[in-house]
Order: structure tokens, then sequence, then C-alpha cells
């Protein structure tokens, strides 16, 4: 059965890589609260940071652009390493796969369950920021893991 939704294996080691390098820099940056200078420019902005309040147009702001930059490399890599085929890429690991993608789903929500019932005002938003990667890291990890135990299982019979 040909997969046609999935990337070429080459690309799976460059996902990997890159998301192992972005996605740890950004966990840091926004813990730290960290805004290198260099990275600091003057970007299009239509709202500014009270955007349900004063929607007086602002079309420019300077804004650092390091969490941007590190969240569309870490995304990017991310769908690359999830959903680049495998070296043998059968019917058993599509089904791994499958499987791991409806277990990150139900994780994803519940935790966005969670936080709409636990968490509120500004901390929400972070939350919401988080989530968009705990689709990809709890596929990453089901999915690695589930191959790992196929691998273990096959090597001991």
């Amino acid at each position: 059965m040909k997969n046609s939704y999935l990337f070429s294996h080459k690309w799976k080691l460059i996902g990997k890589v890159l998301f192992l390098i972005s996605f740890p820099i950004l966990c840091i940056a926004v813990v730290n609260d960290w805004h290198p200078d260099f990275l600091n420019f003057k970007v299009f902005a239509p709202f500014k940071d009270d955007f349900l309040k004063d929607l007086t147009p602002g079309p420019w702001e300077i804004n650092n652009l390091l969490e941007e930059i590190l969240s569309i490399i870490a995304i990017i890599s991310g769908l690359l390493w999830c959903f680049s085929k495998e070296k043998i890429e059968d019917e058993y690991i599509s089904n791994i796969r499958k499987n791991a993608l409806i277990w990150s789903v139900y994780v994803n929500y519940s935790i966005y369950i969670l936080a709409t019932i636990l968490v509120y005002g500004f901390a929400f938003l972070n939350v919401l920021m988080l989530n968009v990667f705990t689709l990809i890291v709890v596929f990453i990890i089901k999915f690695e893991w589930d191959k790992y135990k196929l691998n273990r299982s096959s090597h001991e019979e």
C-alpha cells in the first residue's frame, strides 16, 4: 500500500536533528525569557498586545523574533520527523503510526480540557502555545517507543 501522505525517508534525519536542537532551545528561551538583541526587528503587527480592548491600528512594532523562528523550525522539523517514511514502511509500521497519532490527539486534547478547567488569564495562552507542541512530542515518544518494543521483540525471537 502506497502512503502518499508521508515524506521521503531522507527527511527523517533532518527533521529529527532540527527538532532536537530547536525545541529545547525554544523551551529554554521561553522559560528564561531570553531575547537576544540581534533578533529585534521591526515587524508588521496590525494589532498590539491589547488585541480585544483597543483595536487601534499600529502596523509596525519592534519585536524579538527568536520564539517565532524557533517555533516555525520546531513545528516543521517535528512534522518531518513524525511523518517521514521508515526505511521499511510496511502495514505494521503504518498501524503503529496510526495508533501513535490517535494516542497523541487524545493526550493533546486531554491537556487542553484540563487547562481550560484549571488555568486562567494570560497563563492560559502560554498553555495553548505549548499545547501546539504536545501533539508532535507525544506522537514522537509513542511512535519511537512502539518501534523500539517491536525491534526488541523481533531480536529476542
